[in-house]
């Protein structure tokens, strides 16, 4: 009889020693950002990629990783107007002049790879950025 008393007393007491909220849950839901696309979302709060270096500043891997992701974003950029530019030139040669027409037509295909390799490591920097800066503000170092 009594250990059925101590079960129920246990029973009855148990939540009161609870936390009301799971404090790793509420930082998942409400401090860590994910992707949508070209936006990002940290809790309700929509973000554009011109406003992440404010909110990856108290990471510094988060935000070495997304200086390089942004540096191969401009560089795809930079590939992809060359591209754009190298075959609009090859238009206006092929009437006149066929090998030129043709060497350009090439560097819009080259610039074109370059554009997409570029922006494969733009996804990539940013995406480790981001998982870097969730892992930071889940389960924080002691060692800063």
């Amino acid at each position: 009889m009594k250990m059925i008393i101590f079960y129920l007393l246990l029973f009855l007491f148990n939540d009161s020693y609870a936390q009301p909220t799971d404090s790793l849950r509420y930082k998942y839901i409400n401090h860590t950002i994910t992707r949508y696309g070209s936006y990002f979302m940290k809790g309700s709060e929509r973000l554009t990629f011109k406003n992440l270096p404010f909110e990856l500043e108290g990471s510094e891997l988060s935000m070495a990783s997304f200086k390089l992701a942004k540096k191969n974003k401009s560089m795809s950029a930079v590939f992809r107007y060359l591209s754009l530019l190298s075959f609009l030139a090859s238009t206006s040669f092929i009437k006149s002049d066929r090998n030129t027409s043709y060497i350009l037509l090439g560097g819009a295909f080259l610039f074109t790879i370059g554009s997409g390799r570029y922006s494969s490591l733009y996804q990539q920097n940013l995406d480790r950025a981001l998982w870097q800066y969730n892992k930071d503000v889940l389960f924080p170092s002691d060692l800063r």
